[in-house]
């Protein structure tokens, strides 16, 4: 028998040709690298992307800041009418979010190793970038 007539198989991973021993059945794998997926081309690997900021810094928006830079933190997103009319379990959920957005801002600052001065104010934290 001669190979003249048929083409031959192609290894798209690592390009190696071969004449298998029946042309009409497709080889398990390459005879060369012996991958599996031979017929396929290999994927190529996402670039790894550094990510814009850790933890949730995004949220209070500490990431902008430069050194002397300041920003106010609100402590809540409520009206004074709102406020009066809340219910005790979402008074609590305040109380706990406000105690939430202090270590949030120093942990932050610790993990970049900045330096930050906070300063409670009645309408929020003003949080202050010192280094």
């Amino acid at each position: 028998m001669t190979n003249q007539n048929i083409d031959p198989w192609k290894c798209e991973r690592c390009g190696h040709q071969w004449y298998g021993r029946n042309p009409n059945v497709k080889p398990r794998r390459c005879a060369s690298c012996t991958a599996l997926y031979w017929d396929r081309p290999a994927r190529v690997p996402k670039p790894y992307v550094e990510p814009a900021c850790i933890g949730r810094a995004e949220k209070y928006g500490f990431s902008a800041l430069d050194v002397g830079g300041s920003k106010l933190v609100p402590w809540h997103s409520y009206t004074l009418d709102q406020l009066a009319r809340l219910s005790p379990k979402e008074e609590a959920e305040l109380a706990d979010s406000r105690s939430k957005i202090y270590p949030a801002a120093m942990s932050y600052a610790r993990r970049r190793g900045w330096e930050f001065a906070t300063f409670a104010t009645p309408k929020g934290l003003l949080v202050k970038r010192l280094k």
